[in-house]
């Protein structure tokens, strides 16, 4: 069975990117939200919708490694279970 500081490591990385996205889509929602009220006349500039579309791609990268450590501890235990079975 994976180790239990693998998940962590893991959900850890998660949380880190879920924050991460969070703060960069915030700034961009602000920077809409300005232009939409007419506090600021241009649009983010494309850095940071750059850096959205990175955060975003970090985070489902995040959400990936955890599902296959979560599909693969699910593996080794019905494994285990079919071994005991039998």
């Amino acid at each position: 069975m994976a180790a239990p500081s693998e998940w962590k490591n893991l959900r850890e990385e998660h949380d880190a990117a879920w924050r991460h996205y969070q703060d960069v889509s915030e700034r961009v929602h602000e920077a809409y939200e300005s232009l939409d009220s007419g506090l600021q006349d241009q649009a983010p500039p494309n850095e940071d919708l750059a850096e959205l579309r990175s955060a975003w791609q970090r985070l489902e990268s995040a959400r990936q490694q955890l599902a296959d450590h979560m599909d693969e501890a699910h593996e080794k235990r019905m494994d285990g279970a079919k071994s005991m079975s039998s």
